[in-house]
């Protein structure tokens, strides 16, 4: 345009050449944008059919085989509406019911089976999403098709109040969650701690990169940091039952057999202990653990000289 402004040498002309080149990249654009319409329409129509025959070969080897409709689509529109396929109508004269609808119409052309109403009820092939479970409930999730559901990785173990009569659940309740960073994941599994602690859970999280710290301490949780500037000591021994019953005598057994192990990480990460080494840290674990009972024998004057007494030999 500009080399044409040049030559013609007259802003009228200009103009001119101005208001008739428009209207055409107006006509250029609007045949891209009919042009693209009709590609969407045709990807529509491409993908709906794909979907249907997918749809009918799946159902097809269930034993459920589809007819196209081509001059009955209102009669089977109607018949696919709730309390249209029959309606009992007024007896007959040897009192007999009669019955009528949009369903009496089909079956007359073909498009129907009487049947009873056991089997059409197994038979029917209807196609819906999981509601999830009603009797634990946990994070409110929605399928692809828009179904809410419950969903709990516990199930019902968390609410034994809510499954007296219910079958003991198989699972082992793990669960691992896995994306690219920044996909969610840390939020998914706050959200799925408030739902536990919604229904009076008791949550413990072994955070490594400090997600959970803000969520912790909203909720009024206690973040326990271990760091050269925060130390903790925690005793290892605080948690082991001092009395002499059948499952504190077996609590205190497995604590004396894994708990070395773990000691023994703790002292050799790298290479692990030998078979010399692993002996006498067992050994140091009984000593101290002896050593714990003895003061408390000493300063706890409830406790009875032969109970210690008993008490040891239990741990020996």
């Amino acid at each position: 345009m500009r080399d044409q402004a040049q030559k013609s040498g007259s802003v009228k002309d200009v103009v001119l050449l101005i208001s008739v080149t428009i209207p055409n990249v107006n006509v250029n654009i609007d045949d891209m944008i009919r042009r693209r319409d009709a590609l969407k329409d045709t990807f529509r129509s491409m993908k709906a059919k794909q979907s249907a025959s997918a749809f009918c070969s799946m159902l097809r080897r269930s034993g459920w085989y589809f007819v196209p409709c081509k001059y009955d689509h209102v009669a089977v529109l109607l018949a696919a509406l709730p309390m249209q396929l029959v309606e009992q109508g007024p007896k007959g004269v040897f009192g007999q019911n009669k019955t009528s609808g949009v369903g009496v119409a089909l079956s007359s052309l073909g498009r129907g089976i009487k049947t009873v109403s056991v089997e059409s009820k197994v038979l029917l092939p209807i196609i819906g999403e999981w509601k999830g479970d009603l009797s634990s409930p946990g994070m409110l999730l929605a399928g692809r098709r828009g179904q809410i559901m419950y969903w709990l990785p516990f199930g019902g173990a968390l609410l034994p109040a809510l499954n007296k009569n219910a079958v003991a659940p198989n699972e082992n309740f793990k669960l691992c969650i896995a994306g690219v960073p920044g996909s969610g994941k840390s939020v998914f599994m706050q959200e799925l701690m408030l739902s536990v602690l919604g229904v009076g859970g008791k949550v413990f999280v072994l955070d490594y990169g400090r997600s959970f710290k803000r969520t912790c301490l909203i909720l009024g949780g206690s973040y326990i940091e271990f760091d050269m500037k925060n130390p903790v000591s925690i005793n290892p021994f605080s948690e082991v039952p001092e009395d002499d019953s059948a499952k504190s005598i077996e609590a205190r057994s497995d604590f004396l057999s894994n708990f070395s192990s773990i000691l023994a990480t703790m002292a050799a990460p790298q290479y692990g202990t030998s078979d010399l080494q692993q002996p006498m840290l067992q050994r140091a674990l009984t000593l101290a653990l002896l050593s714990l009972i003895y003061s408390i024998c000493s300063f706890n004057l409830s406790f009875s000289l032969s109970c210690c007494f008993l008490i040891v030999l239990k741990f020996c």
